[in-house]
C-alpha cells in the first residue's frame, strides 16, 4: 500500500534528487579523468588543465609543474657545462694548428674542423651564466653580486692565477733570483704573466663573466625591453665584423661586452622557459641537426678565410657564424634527454675545477707535445697529427679531471668556492 503521508514523499523525493545529484558529479568526475589521461603528454593542455581546477589547486599544479621543469633543465645546464669545457679544452690542447699553413686543400679542411670544434663550447657558458642570474636578478645589486661572486668566483679564480704565475715565475728565473733581484723587476715580470694568463689563455671567462653580468645587473629595468637586446647584439656584431678590419684587437679575450648579448639570452630563456620548452618540442631533430652541420662548415668556411685574411684570431668566438652554430648546438643539448649519463661526471661541482686547472697542467705537458710534434715532423702527416692530438687533449682532461675529483673529495675542496 503507497504511503501518503507528505513528509515520506517529501523525503522519497529528496532522496531521488540526491541520487540524480550523485550520478551527475561521478559522470563527470570520470569524463574530467578521461580527457585528464588523454592529454597527460600534450604540453598545450596545461594551460586548459589549470584553468579547469579552482584558483588555489591551480596555482599549486603550476608551481608544481615550473619547478619540475625548472629542475630538469638545470640538469641539461650541467651536461652543456660538461660537453662545452671538453670544447674549450680541446682548443687550448691545439697546439701549432692555428700557425700551421697546409697547401693540400684536405689538409686545410681538416685543419679547419679542428679548430672549430674547439670553439663551440665558450658561448655556452654566458647563456648559461644569465640562466641561473635570472633567478636572482631582481635581488642582486650590483654590491651583492660581487660580494657573493667573490666567494664562489672571483677568489677560486685568483688563487689559481696566482699558483699559476708563480710556478711559471719559478721556471723563468730561480728562487734565489727572484729573492736576491730588484723588487720592481720581480714585480714587473709577474704582471706580465698574469696578463699573459688572462689574456691568453682560459682565466679570461671569469672577469669577462662577471664584467657582463654587472652590466646586466645595473641596468635590469631594461632587461624585458626589446632594445637592450638589440643594443648587446650590435655590439657582438661589430667585434664580429672587426675581426675583417682591425679596428680594435681581435682578441676575442679582450672582446669587451661582445659576450653580454648571450647573458641576456641565458636570462630570457629563464624568465620564458615554458616558451622554450614548447618551442623545444616543436623543433624537429631533422631540422636542428642539418641547421648544425650547416652552420659548422660555414664557420669552418669562416675561419679559413680569416686565417687566409691574415687574421690573428681566425677562429675567435665572436665570429658571426661561431655565435649562430653554437646557439643551434645549445638547442640541440638543452632538447636532448639521452645524455643524463653525463651528470655521472658531476658537472655542476667539477667543471669550474676543470676550467681553474687545466690551463697549469696543459702548460706543464705541452712542452712535451711540442718537441715531439717539432722533432718527428708530424704537421705532414695529418693522420698521426690528429692521433696525437686526441691523445694529447684526452691526457690534458683526464689527469686534470682526477687532480678536481681528489680535491672535491678533501678538505681542500673549499678553493674552489661553492
Amino acid at each position: 500500500m503507497a504511503c501518503t503521508n507528505p513528509e515520506y514523499k517529501e523525503l522519497l523525493e529528496f532522496e531521488k534528487m540526491f541520487t540524480t545529484e550523485k550520478n551527475l558529479i561521478t559522470k563527470t568526475s570520470s569524463h574530467y579523468a578521461e580527457i585528464v589521461i588523454a592529454n597527460s603528454n600534450n604540453e598545450s593542455f596545461s594551460g586548459t588543465l589549470s584553468s579547469l581546477l579552482p584558483k588555489r589547486q591551480s596555482a599549486v599544479f603550476s608551481e608544481k609543474q615550473n619547478g619540475n621543469l625548472a629542475a630538469s633543465f638545470a640538469e641539461r645546464m650541467g651536461v652543456i657545462r660538461f660537453l662545452s669545457m671538453c670544447s674549450i679544452v680541446w682548443g687550448h690542447s691545439l697546439l701549432g694548428w692555428e700557425s700551421a699553413h697546409f697547401t693540400n686543400l684536405k689538409y686545410t679542411i681538416v685543419q679547419s674542423i679542428i679548430l672549430q670544434a674547439g670553439h663551440v663550447g665558450t658561448i655556452s657558458f654566458f647563456i648559461i651564466t644569465g640562466y641561473f642570474l635570472s633567478d636572482k636578478l631582481e635581488q642582486y645589486t650590483v654590491l651583492s653580486f660581487l660580494r657573493h661572486r667573490f666567494r664562489t668566483m672571483i677568489l677560486p679564480w685568483f688563487i689559481f692565477l696566482t699558483l699559476f704565475v708563480f710556478i711559471e715565475l719559478c721556471k723563468a728565473i730561480s728562487i734565489n733570483q727572484i729573492i736576491n733581484q730588484n723588487i720592481g723587476q720581480t714585480f714587473l715580470l709577474i704582471l706580465k704573466l698574469a696578463s699573459a694568463f688572462i689574456f691568453h689563455s682560459a682565466y679570461w671567462f671569469v672577469p669577462m663573466s662577471i664584467l657582463s653580468s654587472i652590466t646586466i645587473i645595473y641596468f635590469k629595468r631594461y632587461i624585458n625591453k626589446q632594445w637592450f637586446g638589440i643594443l648587446f647584439a650590435c655590439i657582438t656584431l661589430f667585434y664580429s665584423i672587426n675581426l675583417y678590419h682591425g679596428w680594435l684587437p681581435v682578441n676575442h679575450t679582450k672582446a669587451i661586452m661582445a659576450y653580454t648579448f648571450f647573458i641576456f639570452i641565458g636570462v630570457q630563456l629563464k624568465k620564458n622557459i615554458f616558451k622554450l620548452n614548447s618551442l623545444l618540442a616543436k623543433m624537429h631533430w631533422e631540422v636542428l641537426w642539418t641547421s648544425f652541420a650547416l652552420l659548422f662548415l660555414i664557420a669552418c668556411y669562416e675561419g679559413a678565410r680569416l686565417m687566409g685574411l691574415g687574421c690573428t684570431e681566425a677562429f675567435s668566438s665572436v665570429r658571426l657564424s661561431n655565435c649562430f652554430v653554437s646557439l643551434v648546438l645549445f638547442l640541440i643539448l638543452i632538447k636532448s634527454t639521452n645524455l643524463d649519463w653525463v651528470n655521472y661526471f658531476n658537472p655542476r661541482t667539477h667543471v669550474f675545477g676543470v676550467y681553474l686547472i687545466h690551463c697549469i697542467i696543459l702548460n706543464q705537458l705541452s712542452a712535451i707535445l711540442i718537441h715531439f710534434m717539432v722533432t718527428q715532423n708530424m704537421f705532414h702527416n695529418i693522420v698521426k697529427s690528429m692521433l696525437i692530438q686526441f691523445s694529447f687533449f684526452v691526457l690534458v682532461f683526464v689527469v686534470t679531471y682526477v687532480i678536481v675529483d681528489l680535491i672535491r673529495k678533501s678538505p681542500a675542496k673549499v678553493i674552489f668556492g661553492k
